[in-house]
């Protein structure tokens, strides 16, 4: 786990809600549930749904389906493979990817 600052984690864990702006503003995203790195054309035109200034809208992801995206845009280093291990362990206890089905 790389030594990023627990307030800088918990400034990140904050914009990975009602974030579908930042998300359709950000070419590059990650999950920090399942560890995907990915980009938005990655999957198909309409996918992240309208904007509705009305209320919260929270990506997510397309692998896992849980509430756990940051896109690039959000100024978090979401390529970072010890970033997004960083939140995983602080968010999640352990990867998800330890309890995929297949068997690596």
């Amino acid at each position: 786990m790389d030594n990023y600052p627990y307030e800088y984690i918990k400034d990140a864990h904050r914009k990975s809600y009602n974030n579908l702006m930042q998300v359709k503003a950000s070419s590059t995203c990650c999950c920090f549930a399942c560890l995907e790195v990915f980009t938005l054309s990655d999957f198909p035109d309409g996918w992240l749904g309208e904007e509705d200034p009305e209320k919260e809208q929270t990506v997510q992801c397309p692998y896992c389906g849980m509430d756990s995206v940051l896109g690039d845009s959000s100024g978090f280093p979401v390529s970072d493979k010890g970033f997004v291990e960083t939140m995983n362990e602080i968010y999640f206890g352990e990867p998800l990817s330890q309890f995929s089905q297949n068997p690596d």
